[in-house]
C-alpha cells in the first residue's frame, strides 16, 4: 500500500510500531484525522474524528498474528460527505513522525538544517510545521542514530580508553568537576590529538591555525581546532578540543595541551582571529608562546572586518586588504599612503597602534606564515565537522577519528604514488615551480658576481597582458633570497630565481623549503590509524561516570536558545503574539525556558542572537 491508497482486511504488518506509522502517513497524506479507541500489545482500534459528529464509518481493527505481525481484522472506508481539512498544519505530524521522516537523512548528514526540514515536511505533504517541532524532529532523530545525549557522556570515557588503546601515542587530557556523589563526576572540558597527527607534525610546517566554533544540539560548547599543513598544501588536522566556551582560560588550556602533548618544535607561527582569549594565552609569558618560541600572525579576513567594523568605511577595508598581502615594500607603501589620505585614524591603528605589521602584512612577516593569510584552513575543516557539531559528545570525538583517518589513508597512497613516480615535491608546490619557470623564460638575467651569486633579472611580458615586465630584481644566491621578497615569504623560487638557474644551468633547490618535499609528505601520513573496539569488546571503564554539567544544558523546548549568530541558519524574525526575552511563541517573558534556566548564551540576556 502507498501513502495515497487505502487500506485492506488481511493487510499485515510486521510491528504495531509500523502500523501506526503507515495510518499516520495515509491520514496526513489524504488530510484525515483519527482519534484511538483501543491500543493495547495485541489488539489497535482506531475511527474516524468525524465519527461522532457526522457519523463516519471509518474503522479499523488490527491484532497480533501467531508470528507478532499486525494483521487488519475489521475495515470499513470515510463516508463521502466526510471530509477534515487542516490547511496549514496537520496534528498527527508530531515532531516524533517527523523524526521517523528525516532519520536516514540525519544519518548520511548530521548538518541537514531545520528550514531544510520544514521544507522536506512541505513538499512531501503540503504542511507548514513549525521551527520549533522541526528542531524537536531533528534532536529526536540525531539521538535515534547516535544515541541518547546524557548517556554518551557516560560512554566517552570508555570509548576513549579503547582509542587510546587501539591507538599508541593518542593523548586525552580531562577536566571535570566533583559531585556530591563520589562515583560521579561532571564534565567541563577535553582535549584530544591522535597518535599518527603527533608523528606526522614534524613533517610538516611549523604552522598551525587555531579556531572555534558553538556546538549544537542539547548541551552547549565550543569545538578548538588545530589545524596545519601539509608538503601539498593541503589541511592536517592535529588538535581537538570540547570546552565550556572561548575564554582566556580555555584557550590557555587548550594551547598549554598542544605545547605539552603534541609538539614542542620553537618558530612555532600561530594564525588566529584577534579573540580577547587568545591575545591572552599568546602573551603569557614563560608558557612557551612568546618569540622566539612562537610567532602570533593574524588572520587578515578577521582583522580586515575588525577594521570596517571601526571605521565603518569599506574603502578603508579594501585598501588595508591589498596592503597586508603585498610583498614588494614599493606597493605596500603605495596602498597605506593611500588608506593613510582617506584616514589618518585607520593609519595609526594599523602602523602606531597595538597591531604590528609583522602580525598581519607578508611583506613584514618574515615568512614565518609561509604566505597564509587566513585562518581559512581550520575553517574549512569546521565546514567538514559542521555535522558532528549537531552530536552527543561521543559521536562528535568518533567522526573526528573517522575524518582525520580518511585524510590519513587517502594521502598515504598519493604521497607513495608520487614517490615512485620519482617527483621529488608535491604536487602543488610543483605545479606553482611550473607556473613560475613558464614566467622565466621570457626574462633576461644579467651577471654581476658569480663567485657571490649576484645577478639582476629584468622581467618580460611574455604571456601576460600589456603592461607587465620590464622591472629589475636583484637575485642573491648565496643568501638564496630575491628583492621581489617572494622566496622568503613563500619559501618557494620566485620566476627570477629560475630564470638565474635556468641561466646558469643549475638546481633551485635551495630555494624550495623542505617541507615541500614528497619525502616529507610521505613521512606526514605514514602512521597508519587503527580501528577502535566497539563498546561491546572494548574493556570495561572502572572509574567514575562522567555525567553532564547542568549548567551547559540548553533551555527544554526553546530551539531559538540553539541558534548561535548565523550558524546553521540566518536569524528568525520574532513573531507576533511571541516571547519579548527570546523570541520564541508558545510561552512569555515570565514563563521563558531559557530564563528559568539561564539560558542566556553569550550575549547576554538581552540579545535575540
Amino acid at each position: 500500500m502507498n501513502e495515497n491508497g487505502d487500506f485492506r482486511i488481511g493487510q499485515e504488518f510486521s510491528s504495531l510500531d509500523h502500523l501506526k506509522k503507515n495510518v499516520k502517513a495515509w491520514a496526513i497524506s489524504n488530510n484525515r484525522n483519527f482519534r484511538v479507541i483501543e491500543s493495547e500489545p495485541s489488539k489497535y482500534v482506531i475511527q474516524c474524528t468525524n465519527a461522532e459528529d457526522i457519523g463516519c464509518e471509518w474503522r479499523m481493527r488490527a491484532v497480533m498474528t501467531a508470528t507478532g505481525s499486525f494483521k487488519i481484522v475489521r475495515y470499513k472506508g470515510h463516508n463521502q460527505d466526510c471530509s477534515v481539512h487542516y490547511s496549514d498544519d496537520h496534528p498527527l505530524l508530531t515532531s516524533e513522525f517527523v523524526a521517523d521522516l528525516i532519520v536516514d537523512m540525519i544519518r548520511v548528514d548530521p548538518a541537514f538544517k531545520v528550514k531544510s526540514i520544514v521544507n522536506f515536511v512541505k513538499n512531501k505533504y503540503g504542511f507548514v510545521i513549525t521551527y520549533k517541532r522541526a528542531w524537536l524532529a531533528k534532536n529526536k532523530a540525531i539521538t535515534k542514530v547516535f544515541g541518547d545525549w546524557d548517556k554518551s557522556f557516560e560512554e566517552l570515557p570508555r570509548y576513549v580508553q579503547a582509542l587510546m588503546q587501539s591507538n599508541p601515542g593518542t593523548v586525552v587530557q580531562w577536566e571535570v568537576q566533583p559531585t556530591m556523589d563520589p562515583t560521579k563526576v561532571m564534565f567541563q572540558r577535553m582535549f584530544w590529538a591522535f597518535g599518527p597527527s603527533i608523528k606526522g607534525f614534524p613533517h610538516c610546517r611549523p604552522l598551525i591555525s587555531i579556531d572555534g566554533t558553538h556546538l549544537y544540539g542539547k548541551y552547549r560548547g565550543t569545538l578548538m581546532i588545530g589545524m596545519s599543513i601539509d608538503a601539498n598544501s593541503q589541511l592536517f588536522p592535529l588538535a581537538f578540543a570540547v570546552v565550556e566556551g572561548e575564554s582566556n582560560d580555555t584557550w590557555s588550556w587548550f594551547l598549554d595541551c598542544i605545547r605539552h602533548y603534541v609538539t614542542k618544535r620553537d618558530g612555532l607561527c600561530v594564525i588566529s582571529d584577534r579573540h580577547k582569549g587568545i591575545l591572552h594565552a599568546m602573551n603569557r609569558v614563560g608558557k612557551g608562546r612568546e618569540e622566539p618560541y612562537a610567532l602570533h600572525r593574524f588572520c587578515k579576513r578577521h582583522l580586515a572586518s575588525n577594521v570596517h567594523k571601526k571605521f565603518k568605511n569599506i574603502a578603508v577595508k579594501n585598501l588595508f586588504g591589498k596592503a597586508s598581502e603585498q610583498t614588494k615594500i614599493r606597493k605596500y607603501n603605495f596602498y597605506m599612503n593611500r588608506l593613510k589620505e582617506l584616514n589618518e585614524d585607520a593609519y595609526k591603528y594599523l602602523v602606531d597602534g597595538s597591531i604590528p605589521e609583522r602580525q598581519w602584512t607578508l611583506i613584514h612577516d618574515g615568512g614565518h606564515r609561509y604566505g597564509v593569510r587566513t585562518t581559512n584552513m581550520s575553517e574549512a575543516f569546521n565546514g567538514v565537522m559542521k555535522g558532528a557539531r549537531s552530536l552527543p559528545i561521543t559521536s562528535l570525538v568518533r567522526m573526528t577519528f573517522y575524518r582525520v583517518n580518511e585524510y590519513f589513508a587517502t594521502r598515504r597512497d598519493l604521497g607513495r604514488s608520487r614517490l615512485d613516480s620519482g617527483h621529488v615535491y608535491a604536487k602543488k608546490p610543483s605545479d606553482t615551480i611550473d607556473k613560475n619557470a613558464e614566467k622565466a623564460r621570457f626574462h633576461d638575467v644579467r651577471i654581476y658576481d658569480t663567485v657571490r651569486g649576484i645577478f639582476e633579472v629584468t622581467t618580460g611580458c611574455g604571456n601576460r597582458i600589456a603592461g607587465k615586465g620590464g622591472k629589475s630584481y636583484m637575485v642573491d644566491l648565496t643568501a638564496t633570497s630575491c628583492t621581489c621578497q617572494k622566496p622568503t615569504i613563500f619559501k618557494l623560487p620566485c620566476s627570477h630565481v629560475l630564470a638565474v638557474c635556468r641561466a646558469r644551468n643549475i638546481s633551485y633547490d635551495a630555494f624550495v623549503d623542505p617541507s615541500f618535499r614528497t619525502t616529507k609528505y610521505v613521512s606526514t601520513y605514514k602512521k597508519s590509524f587503527m580501528p577502535v573496539p566497539d563498546m561491546f569488546t572494548s574493556d570495561p571503564w572502572n572509574g567514575p561516570t562522567v555525567v553532564p554539567h547542568p549548567s551547559t544544558k540548553r533551555a527544554k523546548g526553546c530551539p531559538r536558545s540553539t541558534r548561535i549568530r548565523n550558524e546553521m541558519d540566518a536569524p528568525l524574525k520574532r513573531p507576533r503574539n511571541s516571547c519579548t526575552f527570546c523570541g520564541c511563541s508558545g510561552h512569555n517573558k515570565k514563563t521563558c525556558p531559557r530564563r528559568s534556566t539561564n539560558d542566556h548564551g553569550d550575549a547576554g540576556p538581552s540579545s535575540r542572537g
